[in-house]
């Protein structure tokens, strides 16, 4: 059985199942090529809901969108967004967690537990 993932829908249907019923840290981090240091965007932990593929002009894929389901105390929908160049994507899997890195973007999805 051939488990390689070759296009963006094979890797968000990958995430999807692999991160499932999961809580996750996430920390998205973006490297600034003027300054030369890393900046983090966003950095928090919630369940792990789905990911999608975020289109913009021209049909053309532009980010990743993961969603998360809300905690007791918080009314919107936590969501993270990862732009990423289509062609270029690079998935590290490791021990507990999942690093996704693309143009100056780089995403780290750690899972706490599962349920």
């Amino acid at each position: 059985m051939d488990d390689s993932i070759n296009s963006l829908e094979d890797l968000v249907s990958f995430l999807d199942d692999f991160l499932q019923d999961s809580t996750v840290w996430c920390r998205l981090e973006w490297d600034n090529p003027i300054a030369e240091d890393t900046v983090v965007l966003a950095q928090f932990q919630a369940r792990y809901d789905m990911c999608d593929i975020v289109e913009g002009e021209a049909e053309r894929v532009i980010a990743l969108e993961f969603l998360f389901h809300p905690s007791d105390f918080e009314e919107e929908v936590p969501s993270l967004s990862l732009p990423v160049d289509p062609d270029d994507v690079e998935v590290n899997i490791l021990d507990d967690a999942l690093e996704m890195q693309s143009l100056d973007y780089r995403l780290l999805l750690r899972i706490t537990n599962h349920e």
